[in-house]
């Protein structure tokens, strides 16, 4: 949805850190007898190191290092959480980018 997503990332210009997200989910793809997990965002902008942030604190509530309570006190934090597993560039691929009609 829509809020300020400051605690997972920095702006790239300016101070705004509103967000809205329109899809968030991971999908298991089987291969050669293992399962590759894939998460797909979508966004109106991204903030630096938001979908990292966002995939490590995933990662962390997998792991039960992190619970939803934990993960909604982030989600409530004005500044940039610390202590939050940050997921390596590796593998992270943008797939589209798309702009609103300019009619």
């Amino acid at each position: 949805g829509k809020r300020d997503y400051g605690a997972l990332g920095t702006p790239p210009q300016g101070d705004n850190t509103v967000r809205q997200v329109f899809r968030s989910e991971w999908a298991p793809h089987p291969e050669d007898g293992a399962v590759r997990l894939e998460y797909t965002i979508e966004a109106d902008a991204f903030l630096y190191r938001m979908v990292r942030r966002t995939v490590g604190m995933l990662y962390d509530v997998g792991r039960g290092k992190l619970d939803v309570r934990a993960v909604e006190q982030i989600l409530g934090r004005a500044e940039v959480a610390t202590g939050v597993t940050i997921a390596p560039p590796q593998g992270l691929v943008l797939t589209r980018v798309t702009y609103p009609d300019d009619e």
